[in-house]
């Protein structure tokens, strides 16, 4: 999984990052779907961020504070801010 979010990162934002722990993993289970999200803990090597146009699903890229990144990403538990600074990964299940 580690070597795929190093991909994704690319492809998706131009940024080449060094993976650390996971912080999250989190499931959403609905009538249609099962998704699964895994987020690792991770550090820029090298790149500038810009949007690759590979992913439509990804309009912009731009650097921002923890506290405006929880606000536009309110799904965690423990905030951003919690994950980064937490012990190891937080689990989640969401279902309507």
């Amino acid at each position: 999984m580690s070597a795929t979010a190093v991909r994704e990162t690319k492809e998706e934002t131009g940024l080449v990052v060094e993976t650390g722990p996971v912080v999250s993993v989190t499931e959403q289970i609905t009538d249609q779907v099962h998704d699964l999200f895994v987020v690792f803990r991770a550090h820029v090597i090298s790149g500038e961020a810009a949007v690759s146009g590979v992913d439509d699903d990804v309009t912009e890229t731009r650097w921002m504070t923890l506290e405006e990144a929880g606000t536009v990403m309110p799904w965690y538990r423990s905030g951003l801010a919690g994950l980064l600074d937490g012990p190891g990964a937080e689990y989640d299940t969401v279902q309507p």
